[in-house]
């Protein structure tokens, strides 16, 4: 993973991961299928967004796809405000927006993260993503992330 930080606040990220292994063929044909047929932004399904948790990595486990154990639905590691579909630049993208939370679900870290598909590997997923300690932080920095978001070439 590569990371960037705000020069006087090493808490506001932006981070590059490659995760290196690939996800299961299912959900990568799931990506694929719904990212071919974006015309418009639009938000994801509950459905959807259960499909493509393990595109999504740690903001897959969200309140859509924590399912009950033993008679008990766990906390979900990542709530989850909003799931879209989108082209950047004329490339198909998924956009997650939330923060992750404790057990008591007291929220931690938020989250903005975009996901792609390698377009030679559909498998193999890259995440794009702006994280901050606390909202506020988070928002002040947040025009500049998806300035950057729409300054991306595709090679």
């Amino acid at each position: 993973m590569t990371t960037y930080t705000v020069a006087n606040d090493d808490s506001v990220e932006i981070n590059l991961f490659f995760r290196g292994t690939p996800v299961s063929q299912n959900a990568a044909a799931a990506f694929q299928n719904l990212l071919a047929s974006v015309t418009t932004e639009r938000e994801l399904t509950a459905d959807e967004v259960t499909a493509l948790e393990q595109i999504f990595g740690n903001a897959g486990k969200n309140q859509y796809t924590m399912q009950p154990y033993m008679g008990r639905t766990p906390v979900p590691a990542f709530n989850l405000s909003s799931a879209k579909v989108t082209k950047l630049n004329g490339v198909g993208v998924a956009l997650v927006w939330g923060n992750f939370q404790n057990a008591e679900r007291v929220a931690g870290k938020e989250f903005y993260g975009l996901f792609v598909a390698d377009p030679r590997s559909p498998a193999m997923i890259y995440e794009l993503f702006y994280q901050a300690d606390d909202k506020i932080k988070f928002l002040c920095y947040l025009n500049d992330f998806e300035a950057a978001l729409h300054s991306i070439k595709w090679m």
